[in-house]
């Protein structure tokens, strides 16, 4: 029996991007993904992203567990993660980014205690994985806006990295990409960018995204875990 993962996301773009980048990726390591994106208010309508609180999310893990064959896997950025999610308090007595994160997984997973679950949480958010290559987003944007590709550098060497472009209201990489080309729109332009980039690239840049990507390759059949 071949490796099962089920993705959970916050938004439409993640959607797409594991939909169009990253479920191919799996299955050419013998992984059968699945993606959906998590809702987050049913009246009439079901709206899905923008996660208000980490109760949502645990009863979505915990209901997604309940198919035994499957490995879970989340993807939610650090950036504007709700107040209650576990491991946040603790984290924000903590300056480095990388530890900030590793805090906030590690407590998610003591809070699921499933061996089926692997946390992730993307630093600082989605866009931080399109800074990995700078051409590809303002070949994009450039023919809407002027070009930036000076600006998008510099903020990348300031940084050292994609995944370390802060999380603060005004300069997430969200924000710095709408404050340069103010047509910028997530899930419209965000596909057009990451479906320029190679997933190795991205991976060659993004560190934590790597570590990420490593785990699921590994993944073994359920059968033979203990």
């Amino acid at each position: 029996m071949g490796v099962k993962l089920q993705i959970i996301v916050e938004g439409q773009t993640e959607q797409l991007f594991v939909q169009q980048i990253l479920i191919p990726h799996l299955y050419s390591k013998g992984i059968n993904s699945f993606c959906h994106v998590i809702p987050t208010k049913t009246t009439n309508k079901t709206y899905r992203g923008g996660v208000s609180s980490y109760s949502k999310i645990e009863i979505e893990i915990k209901r997604t567990l309940q198919k035994k064959t499957h490995y879970i896997t989340t993807m939610f950025d650090f950036y504007a993660i709700p107040s209650d999610t576990p491991g946040k308090m603790e984290a924000k007595s903590v300056e480095n980014s990388w530890k900030k994160v590793q805090i906030i997984e590690d407590s998610i997973t003591h809070s699921i205690h499933n061996n089926r679950f692997i946390p992730y949480i993307q630093l600082h958010e989605f866009e931080a994985l399109l800074f990995s290559n700078i051409d590809a987003i303002d070949e994009i944007m450039s023919p809407d806006n002027e070009s930036h590709k000076r600006e998008l550098s510099n903020i990348l060497r300031v940084a050292g990295e994609p995944e370390k472009i802060n999380d603060n209201p005004e300069t997430a990489p969200s924000k710095r990409l709408k404050s340069l080309y103010p047509s910028y729109q997530k899930t419209l332009h965000g596909a057009l960018i990451f479906n320029k980039i190679p997933l190795s690239h991205i991976r060659a840049q993004c560190p934590h995204f790597n570590d990420w990507i490593t785990k699921l390759e590994t993944l073994t059949p359920l059968g033979d875990v203990s």
